[in-house]
C-alpha cells in the first residue's frame, strides 16, 4: 500500500495521560513509549477516519499495534493512491470468485449480475437444477464446475480452490450480493504476509414480506438487527483469544499459499468455515474482519424456517468439539461462580465482597502504576459484565430449560427472581441500545427463539457425539498481562 492509514481500535481505556491503555486482543494493560505515544495522540485525534503514517518508525509502531489489537488497518484512501492509468484486468488477474450453490438459480443470477464480471467460478454442488444453472452461467460470462455428487459446502468450496490459478480466492455464497468492487477493496489486508483470510461484514439483505406477514416482519427486523452472520462492526483479529471468535464464509477472501494444504473439512456440513479460521490461526496464520466492505445475505424469515435454520446453526458443536476439545465448554473466571451463587443465594453482600476481593488484588498486582485504582475498577467491572454476560447467554442458549423455569419461577421463589436477573439483565441492556425499530416485546421474544434454537443445536449434536464433557464449565484463570511498548 503506497499510504497506509491506521485507525485506532475500540473499546479501549486510557490511564495516565494517555500513557496507559487498556485493551486489544487479548484484552490487556499496555504501557506505552514515548514515540507509540505520540502516534496513539494522532490516532485518537484521527477517530474513525484514522491517520496516514508518515515514517518508517511509524510503520514500525503500527505493525506492533496491530498485533496487540489496539489499531487496524484502512483501506487506502482513494485520492492519495488515484493511479491515472489503472489497470481494468488488475483485479481478475490478482483475485478469482468462486460461489458454491446447489440449486438456486435466481440468487446466481442476481449475484453474478451484481458483480457484472467475466470470469466468476461457480461450483454447481449436484444440483438438480442443472442445465437452468449452467445456461445463467454462460449468459454471464462465468465458468461452471458441476459435482455429481453432493459434497456440501466444504467440497464445493475445495473444489473451486482446486478450479483457480489466482494468488487470492474470493468465495461468496449464492444467497449473497456484492457490489462490483467487492473483492478488490478488502485485498490491501494481504499486503501483510501473515494474513490468510479477510472477511466483509455479512449484513441481512431486507425483504418485503407480504403485508399480513407480520411475523415475517418482524424477523426481516430482527435480522436487521442481528445478522445471523453479521460478524460485527468492529473490525480486528479474527480467532480463539479475540472477541471475534469466526467469521462466516459467506464473504471472505483467502490466500492461495494458505490453504492449498490446509483446506475446508469436508466431513463438516455446518461449521466448516469456524474449523478452518481456528486450524489457520494454530498454524500462525492471521485471519482479519473488515466491515467496510459489506455484502447483502438473504436471511430466512418465515417463523418455522428460521428457527430451524438457527437449529442447524447450533449442530456444528459435536463435530467442532472434536477437533477441537474444550473450546465449546463455557469459559468462567474462577471467582464468578461463587459470587453468581452467593448473590442468588440471598447474599449479596457476600457476592459483592468476592468483587471486592477481585478488586483489591488486581489493585494490588499493578499498586506502583499511576492510576491504579482507576485501572483495577475498569478492569474489575469489564471482568464482572463479560462474566454476567456469558453466565446469562449459556442460560439462554444451551441450558434454555434452566434459563426459563428459574424465569418462570420468579413469580413465586425469591431465588429465583434474583436468578432472573443474571438471565435477563443483558437482554434489557440490549434493549437500552439498539432499541429495535418494531415492537420491543416481539424483539425479545424472537431473541429467546433465536438462542433456545440455536442452543438446543449445540446440545444435540454434543448429545449425539457423545462430548457431554461440554456441558461442564471450564474454570479458567486470569489471563490479563501487562506488557510494554516502545
Amino acid at each position: 500500500m503506497s499510504n497506509p492509514r491506521l485507525a485506532l481500535a475500540n473499546h479501549m481505556n486510557f490511564f495516565h495521560a494517555g500513557r496507559t491503555v487498556l485493551g486489544g486482543t487479548p484484552r490487556r494493560l499496555s504501557r506505552l513509549g514515548k514515540p507509540t505515544q505520540d502516534l496513539m495522540l494522532r490516532l485518537r485525534h484521527g477517530g474513525p477516519n484514522g491517520v496516514l503514517l508518515r515514517t518508517q518508525s511509524e510503520l514500525s509502531i503500527a505493525q506492533v499495534l496491530i498485533d496487540r489489537g489496539l489499531a487496524h488497518p484502512l483501506p487506502p484512501d482513494p485520492e492519495l493512491d488515484f493511479k491515472p492509468d489503472p489497470d481494468p484486468t488488475a483485479d481478475t488477474t490478482d483475485v478469482e470468485i468462486v460461489i458454491p450453490t446447489r440449486d438456486r438459480v435466481a440468487q446466481v443470477e442476481r449475484l453474478l449480475a451484481s458483480l457484472d464480471r467475466p470470469g466468476v467460478v461457480v461450483v454447481d454442488d449436484a444440483s438438480d437444477r442443472g442445465e437452468e444453472l449452467a445456461a445463467v452461467v454462460q449468459r454471464h460470462r462465468g465458468r461452471l464446475v458441476r459435482h455429481s455428487v453432493n459434497t456440501g459446502p466444504a467440497g464445493a468450496r475445495n473444489t473451486g480452490i482446486r478450479n483457480t490459478q489466482a494468488p487470492f480466492i474470493a468465495f461468496l455464497d449464492s444467497d449473497c450480493v456484492a457490489s462490483p468492487d467487492w473483492p478488490t477493496a478488502i485485498l490491501f489486508h494481504f499486503e501483510d504476509p501473515r494474513v490468510a483470510m479477510v472477511a466483509s461484514r455479512v449484513l441481512h439483505r431486507g425483504t418485503t414480506p407480504t403485508p399480513d406477514a407480520i411475523i415475517d416482519h418482524l424477523i426481516d427486523d430482527y435480522e436487521t438487527c442481528h445478522g445471523a452472520l453479521d460478524a460485527g462492526p468492529d473490525p480486528g483479529t479474527v480467532g480463539p483469544t479475540s472477541s471475534i471468535l469466526s467469521v462466516p464464509s459467506a464473504a471472505i477472501v483467502l490466500r492461495r499459499s494458505a490453504v492449498e494444504h490446509l483446506t475446508f473439512d469436508e466431513d463438516l456440513r455446518i461449521g466448516e468455515d469456524l474449523d478452518l479460521v481456528w486450524r489457520l490461526c494454530a498454524s500462525g496464520w492471521v485471519i482479519r474482519h473488515e466491515p467496510s466492505t459489506i455484502v447483502e445475505h438473504e436471511s430466512m424469515t418465515h417463523l418455522a424456517d428460521w428457527i430451524h435454520r438457527r437449529y442447524e446453526y447450533g449442530t456444528f458443536a459435536g463435530p467442532f468439539d472434536k477437533r477441537h476439545p474444550g473450546k465449546i465448554n463455557l469459559s468462567i473466571e474462577w471467582w464468578a461462580l461463587p459470587m453468581a451463587a452467593l448473590f442468588v443465594a440471598g447474599h449479596p453482600a457476600l457476592a459483592a465482597s468476592v468483587g471486592a476481593s477481585r478488586l483489591a488484588r488486581r489493585w494490588w498486582s499493578i499498586r506502583s502504576m499511576p492510576d491504579a485504582a482507576a485501572i483495577a475498577a475498569t478492569i474489575t467491572g469489564q471482568e464482572i459484565s463479560q462474566e454476567w454476560q456469558d453466565l446469562s447467554l449459556t442460560l439462554r442458549s444451551v441450558l434454555w430449560p434452566v434459563g426459563a423455569t428459574v424465569v418462570l419461577g420468579s413469580a413465586i421463589s425469591p431465588a429465583a427472581r434474583r436468578a432472573s436477573m443474571i438471565v435477563l439483565a443483558p437482554i434489557v441492556w440490549e434493549l437500552i441500545t439498539h432499541r429495535p425499530r418494531k415492537s420491543a416485546l416481539a424483539h425479545t421474544l424472537l431473541g429467546a427463539l433465536r438462542e433456545a434454537a440455536t442452543g438446543t443445536g449445540v446440545a444435540v449434536s454434543l448429545a449425539r457425539s457423545r462430548r457431554f464433557g461440554a456441558f461442564l464449565p471450564r474454570v479458567r484463570l486470569p489471563t490479563f498481562t501487562t506488557v510494554s511498548s516502545r
